[in-house]
Order: structure tokens, then C-alpha cells, then sequence
């Protein structure tokens, strides 16, 4: 168990907030579900399909969050490269 959350909180570290596409495909997706979700709330008003909806674009804005937060930490606290003289 230990190993497969230490793999977990590898892959997160390493992958979350390195790559613009899928903070983009994250950001896409998410205002996607949205509009599903608005779209659902006018043709089915009490529906369990746009509560299902209405998580998913949670979770997905969540994940855009998420990636957004991490790219701006990372952004702050790099080091800056030393400027070479010649």
C-alpha cells in the first residue's frame, strides 16, 4: 500500500503542472461540463443526469484548479537562471 501511494504522489508531483496542453485539455473538458451541465439543467430540471453532470464538471474544474495552482507555485518559487557574462 505504501508503494502504490508513493507511486501515486510520484506521477502527481512530475506530471501536475509541467505540460500546457493538458492544462488546456484540463481547462477544455472542464468548461465543457459546465455547458453540459447548464444545457441539462434547462431540458431536465430535476434529473439525476445533470447532478451527475454537475460533479463531474466539479471534479474536472477541481483538476484544472489543481494543475493552475501548481504551475503558478512552481512559476514562483523556481530559481532564476544566473546570466552569463562574456
Amino acid at each position: 500500500m505504501r508503494r502504490l501511494i508513493l507511486d501515486i504522489w510520484t506521477v502527481l508531483v512530475t506530471k501536475i503542472g509541467r505540460c500546457t496542453r493538458c492544462m488546456r485539455q484540463s481547462l477544455t473538458a472542464a468548461l465543457a461540463a459546465w455547458g453540459t451541465f447548464v444545457i441539462g439543467l434547462v431540458i431536465w430540471p430535476n434529473s439525476m443526469g445533470h447532478d451527475f453532470v454537475g460533479v463531474l464538471a466539479v471534479g474536472l474544474t477541481a483538476l484544472w484548479a489543481l494543475h493552475f495552482g501548481v504551475y503558478s507555485i512552481r512559476a514562483v518559487i523556481a530559481p532564476t537562471e544566473p546570466k552569463i557574462k562574456s
